[in-house]
Order: C-alpha cells, then sequence, then structure tokens
C-alpha cells in the first residue's frame, strides 16, 4: 500500500478527533467510539487494524495533541515509534508514522524505521591501492660443468656421515659390554591408542509433555489478579459471553502472566478471558491495557452465544 493511503488515514483520523473535542479521548487513550470507527477508515485494508489500534490506545499518542512547539511533537512523536519498533516489523512502523504524519498535519514523507536492534555503524572503506606487480622471481641455474663436482661431494659427506653414525654405534655396545648391564629396548608405543568402546546406549523412555503451568502470583498483570474470580458459574445454554481480545503476538506473555488457557481465536487475536457483562469486560480490558509492565493493547470482542 502506497505511503499516501496511509498519510490521508490519519488526515481523516484527525478530523474526527478534532470534530469530537473532549470526548475524543477517555481514561488517557482515544474513546471507544472513535476506535470503533477505523474499520470504515480502513476498508478492506485490515493489515494494519491491530497496530492501528494499539497506536491509538497509548497514552503516548494523546500527549502528542497537548504538546505546544513542534520540536517537542517531533521528538514525542519519535519516541512513540522507537516504542512501536520493539513490537511490529520495519514496515508495520513505517506504515504507522505515515499515519501519524497526517495526523500532526506533517509533510507526507516518512523515514523508514529500524528494528528495535540498532544497526551498528558500516566499517569505513579501505583505501584503494594500485596494483602492483609481483616481484620477478629469480631462478638460479646451476652450470653444467659444476654439476658433477657438487654431486660427488655430496655422495662423500654421506658415507662420513654413515662411517660416524657407525664408530658411535660400536662405541655404546662396548661400554655397555663393559658395564656388564643390558638395558632393554622398550616397546614402540603405538601412535594412535584405539579409542575405548562405548558401552551400548540404554533406550530412553519418552518423556511426556509437561502440561502448561499456570501464571505465578509474583509475575501476574495484575488487572488479571482483580478478576480471578470473576466468572461465577459455568456458562449456560443460551446466555451471551464477551471476550477479552489483543493482538497475536500477545499470546505467549498472556500465558504466562494472566491466564494459562489464553488461545488465539478465529479472527486471529488472542483470547485471554470472557465475561457474562460486557462493563465487566471492557474495565477489565482497559485496566489491562492501562498495565504498564507489557505493551499491548486490549479490547472487547464480538460476543457468542453459549
Amino acid at each position: 500500500m502506497a505511503p499516501s493511503f496511509d498519510h490521508a488515514l490519519g488526515q481523516r483520523l484527525a478530523q474526527l478527533i478534532q470534530q469530537s473535542g473532549e470526548e475524543a479521548f477517555e481514561a488517557g487513550v482515544l474513546s471507544r467510539r472513535l476506535q470503533a470507527q477505523l474499520q470504515d477508515l480502513l476498508g478492506a485494508e485490515t493489515a494494519l487494524l491491530n497496530p492501528l489500534r494499539d497506536l491509538l490506545q497509548r497514552p503516548a499518542f494523546r500527549q502528542l495533541f497537548l504538546l505546544n512547539s513542534q520540536g517537542q511533537i517531533l521528538n514525542g512523536r519519535d519516541a512513540l515509534l522507537r516504542d512501536l519498533a520493539e513490537v511490529y516489523s520495519p514496515t508495520v512502523v513505517a506504515r504507522l508514522d505515515a499515519v501519524l504524519q497526517g495526523c500532526l498535519n506533517l509533510p507526507g514523507a516518512a523515514t523508514p524505521w529500524p528494528t528495535s536492534q540498532p544497526a551498528s555503524a558500516p566499517p569505513p572503506p579501505a583505501p584503494s591501492l594500485a596494483p602492483s606487480a609481483a616481484p620477478a622471481t629469480t631462478v638460479v641455474t646451476i652450470p653444467a660443468r659444476s654439476q658433477a663436482p657438487t654431486a660427488i661431494l655430496i655422495a662423500l659427506l654421506a658415507l662420513l656421515c654413515g662411517a660416524l653414525v657407525m664408530a658411535l654405534a660400536g662405541v655404546l655396545v662396548s661400554s655397555r659390554g663393559s658395564n656388564g648391564t643390558t638395558s632393554a629396548t622398550p616397546a614402540p608405543s603405538p601412535v594412535n591408542p584405539p579409542a575405548p568402546t562405548a558401552p551400548p546406549s540404554q533406550p530412553q523412555a519418552p518423556q511426556q509433555p509437561a502440561a502448561p503451568a499456570a501464571p505465578s502470583s509474583t509475575a501476574a498483570w495484575q488487572a488479571c489478579i482483580d478478576y480471578a474470580s470473576e466468572g461465577g458459574a459455568p456458562p449456560q445454554q443460551g446466555e451471551t459471553w464477551w471476550p477479552v481480545v489483543g493482538p497475536a503476538e500477545a499470546l505467549a506473555a498472556s500465558r504466562q502472566h494472566c491466564r494459562g488457557d489464553a488461545f488465539t481465536n478465529a479472527s486471529g487475536n488472542v483470547q485471554v478471558a470472557s465475561f457474562r457483562d460486557r462493563g465487566t469486560a471492557a474495565a477489565f480490558a482497559e485496566q489491562l491495557t492501562r498495565d504498564n509492565s507489557h505493551p499491548y493493547s486490549f479490547w472487547v470482542g464480538d460476543p457468542s452465544v453459549r
């Protein structure tokens, strides 16, 4: 999708915020009435729906409209985008950047954002060296006249060395015989001793997969502790239940810090809990979103009849 679509989307969203006035934000985030209009603004482009909801539900988004100078607005926008870059891919962050540009009435050209891990500066280019000619190989040739004396000299030296070795061996043998001691020649040790044969491994019983552990109370999100007793009796036939859902990337954290039975529903969202009363579900989702120990946003999904 071209950046012009995202920039125009941000401009339309800014118009809705201006028209709503003080009712545009509630509890520090964008009102649920305006969030419900995101689907109409996006149309068939649903890939940006969940990241855009996450952006609009962050308190830092509302702060952008309370700043006065353009320098403060740009610094606040950059800080918000850096937080989003730790959750979403560079492509998604670039599109959210274009939406912010439109909301803040800034030019439409958005700067691509890196991932959460900053890339290191590239090394300076190595200086180019002019190719130098390889040193010429000097070949020394022995004239044919001097080759024969050299071969004779080498043969004489070899004979002398052999005679010296034999003389030394005779001296050692005679000295051993005069002392009347005989030393046994040690047997040569093998160069590569054979490696010990490992005993056959005993077959191990297959390990059973461990059951998912419930989140510990010390690491659990506060909203999950406060609403642990909600739900009451098992669902009855014909009852309407309201689910509390979040982005797909919050599955592992929801199972660890909230409900061990959290799952991904048919819409691709993570469902962490469900309640008989929509007001209770909305209060739980709002408290869970305001928790600073995680970066995710949660909302009330479509109801279902048991």
